[in-house]
């Protein structure tokens, strides 16, 4: 009998230790979903742009730049665009932004023919110079072009 009685009471530890390294285990998951939840929220328009955007404003005080909630890719490209205004004569300045493997770049205004004529990459919002903004400096010198049109010798 003591030897059934051993057998029955190593079974009962070993299943409540089982039952304990479950309960272990899906709290574990619960804590990994939710750690990967905080991950995949992190979108490229608040991760990137939002911070570059700030960074931009700040080295460009003559721009009063609109400061959007959210900002909203649209379009094929999914493309993001930030509208400002020159503070003294009020011309508008935009700079039209896409990401593309975790780095930011900007559309220049010139266009590339390198889609046949008349197909869908060839229409003007497709066939655009776009520019990495790098360290900033090529995103700032497009920046100085716009003020320069408009008529304006930019102080950044």
């Amino acid at each position: 009998m003591e030897r059934i009685e051993n057998i029955v009471r190593r079974y009962r530890q070993h299943r409540t230790a089982c039952d304990r390294r479950r309960r272990e285990i899906d709290d574990e998951i619960e804590r990994l979903q939710e750690e990967r939840k905080r991950l995949d929220e992190l979108h490229w328009t608040e991760g990137l742009l939002r911070p570059v955007m700030r960074e931009i404003a700040r080295l460009t005080p003559e721009i009063e730049w609109e400061h959007n909630k959210e900002h909203h890719p649209m379009g094929l490209r999914y493309a993001v665009s930030v509208f400002g205004r020159l503070k003294d004569g009020g011309q508008p300045v935009c700079i039209t932004f896409t990401e593309l493997g975790g780095e930011l770049y900007f559309d220049a205004e010139r266009t590339e023919s390198r889609f046949v004529p008349e197909t869908l990459g060839a229409t003007p919002c497709m066939n655009t110079l776009s520019v990495s903004v790098g360290d900033g400096e090529p995103l700032l010198r497009y920046l100085r072009q716009q003020a320069l049109r408009a008529g304006r010798k930019p102080a950044f």
